[in-house]
């Protein structure tokens, strides 16, 4: 009888871990088809029988802003946050969010949050220089650009805002420069062919 009571134990867990592996599989599939509202259908599934779970969490969060839905992403980030409270992930996830929706002293708090745990967490500082650079803090942006470049000289993201901000400076010789280097790194690099086309 114990025999036969394990036995059907094991069968309900295989039978529910392969209908976790489908929502997640299904989900995925939607999102690389742009389907977000599927993908979050899909994955809503596991959410139901686990809303304290932290991943169905976090992977309805990225969907939600994804899908341009700002609240329900935000609110899905918080519950990944406070499940796991010092997971850089989901705090990086409801970054994009606060940003998206011009939350900026938000993003940047829990950017520096970040920071204070892990100073060269590459994604926070991305988004810090971003931050900084859209809200005009050029000095600032500059940085933190020049800090993360010493330990990924070739990157192009931060050399993008490196561009950016030398063109919000009106150092166009600089940023001429710099756009050059990103072409070689990036040859289809828009901004880039854009600013060196106007030469």
């Amino acid at each position: 009888m114990r025999f036969l009571v394990i036995l059907l134990v094991s069968i309900n867990l295989l039978a529910y871990e392969d209908f976790i592996k489908q929502a997640y599989y299904d989900s995925y599939t939607h999102e690389k088809r742009q389907d977000y509202g599927a993908a979050i259908r899909s994955l809503q599934v596991v959410y139901k029988r686990y809303p304290k779970a932290y991943t169905p969490n976090l992977c309805l969060g990225w969907l939600f802003y994804l899908n341009k839905n700002y609240a329900n992403a935000r609110s899905h980030y918080e519950a990944a946050v406070s499940i796991v409270p010092g997971s850089a992930e989901a705090k990086l996830g409801l970054i994009l969010v606060l940003k998206a929706q011009e939350r900026y002293d938000e993003a940047k708090r829990l950017i520096y949050d970040i920071l204070q745990g892990d100073p060269y967490n590459y994604f926070a500082n991305l988004y810090l220089a971003d931050l900084l650079s859209v809200t005009a803090q050029y000095e600032s942006s500059l940085y933190v650009i020049d800090k993360m470049l010493k330990y990924y000289p070739t990157d192009v993201a931060f050399l993008s805002w490196l561009a950016y901000v030398y063109v919000k400076q009106k150092k166009y010789d600089l940023a001429a420069g710099v756009y050059a280097d990103i072409i070689i790194l990036d040859p289809s690099h828009p901004d880039a062919l854009s600013h060196l086309n106007q030469k």
